[in-house]
């Protein structure tokens, strides 16, 4: 312990008259303390490009969950039997590969983020997807030793596909303040928090963090109002403002699909 000494009288801080009893106050001076925030469970979530790179690093598998739209976009293009390149920042597009225009609405595309732009697609095609934050997370956590994709529609399947010898880190991508015209940095997005807990509410015998658990039981608690809560929330309410509409129905539904969208070595993701 180090005690902490007393200021020095100035001028204008008199000493203190004859008599004054001192009590002396001790200060602690801490070490560092060593432990591991990351729970030794079956089962955790964490949120975005960050959350990605930590569990990744650590070595779990990750179910990227970016509802709207990135995840479910991948799972109707993969479900048609196409392979899907997510871009990050800084990827290169591989040859052969046609490469989806960023921008959500594009007459002249073959495909964009929109879900119901799969139509288009025909089996063993090849494109590279772009997105702020399902992409971007998906290269963050390149290098885990698996990663799915995971979203309403084929939340079912893609639980049942976890791997019980391996720890899981769920991930909610969330969204951008900029997509709203509020600045820049990560919003936390209802829909990838839900998407997340709709996942993990589908395992079982699977040890779950807290984190995990109060996902599943958001969107336990959801029930009936699951749907009214998408598309009302923030990003619902974005996406109809951007002519989304009709897209929101694919979005929103639960267990259409079986397919679970996996990363392949060649960066692809492929149905599984």
């Amino acid at each position: 312990e180090r005690l902490t000494p007393r200021p020095t009288r100035s001028r204008r801080n008199p000493p203190d008259p004859p008599g004054t009893t001192y009590v002396a106050h001790a200060r602690r001076v801490a070490s560092p303390v060593v432990w591991d925030p990351w729970p030794d469970v079956g089962v955790h979530l964490e949120w975005g490009e960050r959350g990605a790179g930590e569990a990744a690093d650590r070595g779990d598998d990750l179910v990227v969950v970016d509802a709207f739209s990135f995840s479910t976009t991948v799972t109707m293009a993969v479900d048609r039997g196409a392979r899907v390149f997510a871009v990050g920042r800084n990827d290169t597009v591989p040859p052969d590969t046609y490469e989806v225009p960023k921008a959500r609405y594009d007459d002249s595309a073959r495909m964009t983020l929109a879900p119901q732009s799969t139509a288009h697609l025909v089996p063993g095609e090849r494109v590279a997807l772009w997105s702020a934050n399902g992409a971007a997370v998906v290269a963050a956590g390149r290098h885990a030793p698996r990663i799915t994709l995971g979203c309403f529609r084929n939340r079912t399947a893609v639980a049942a596909a976890l791997r019980r010898d391996r720890r899981t880190t769920v991930v909610a991508c969330a969204e951008r303040w900029s997509s709203i015209g509020a600045g820049h940095g990560v919003r936390p997005s209802l829909e990838d928090w839900l998407g997340a807990g709709a996942v993990i509410a589908a395992t079982s015998g699977l040890t779950l963090s807290p984190e995990a658990q109060a996902a599943a039981a958001t969107f336990t608690a959801a029930g009936a109002q699951l749907e009214t809560w998408l598309r009302e929330c923030v990003t619902g309410r974005e996406l109809v403002a951007k002519q989304w509409t009709a897209d929101l129905d694919y979005l929103v539904a639960l267990d259409a699909s079986t397919v679970v969208p996996t990363l392949a070595e060649d960066g692809f993701f492929e149905a599984s």
